[in-house]
């Protein structure tokens, strides 16, 4: 069984069009992601949105085996972006779980810390998530 799921690299090549989103299972099984778009413009806004998709695109090779570490060799993400993925990755894979008879997915799934808040000014290459736990926990205590 493999233990970590690593985030490789990801970069949009402009004469193309197309993003590479790359992963890896223990550095020993390789992933893949292509996605072309209309047209070859990198720009920053671009790039962050490219960032958030490449994690967001990891859901798919990440459940194969779900392994207990997960490790980003280009970027990370801060605490708010963490929750964000974990809470994303876990409701995501709800069905999966209840599938395949996972108990406690919440254990399963915990994004790394690596960056501080500090690190998400206008010039960062990272996204900038709105508090989207704290407003989906304001959204459930409204609603009871």
């Amino acid at each position: 069984m493999y233990q970590q799921f690593i985030f490789e690299d990801y970069h949009f090549d402009a004469p193309t069009s197309t993003a590479y989103f790359n992963y890896s299972l223990d550095d020993k099984i390789y992933f893949e992601e292509k996605i072309i778009f209309p047209s070859g413009e990198c720009s920053k806004s671009f790039e962050k949105a490219l960032f958030g998709a490449w994690v967001m695109a990891g859901i798919s090779y990440f459940k194969t085996y779900l392994p207990e570490k997960i490790i980003f060799k280009k970027g990370g993400l801060n605490q708010e972006q963490a929750d964000f993925f974990t809470h994303v990755y876990t409701q995501g894979l709800g069905e999966f779980f209840y599938q395949n008879k996972i108990n406690k997915p919440t254990e399963k799934i915990k994004f790394p810390v690596l960056l501080p808040n500090l690190a998400l000014g206008s010039n960062s290459l990272f996204l900038r998530f709105p508090d989207f736990l704290s407003h989906q926990k304001r959204k459930l205590a409204t609603a009871s």
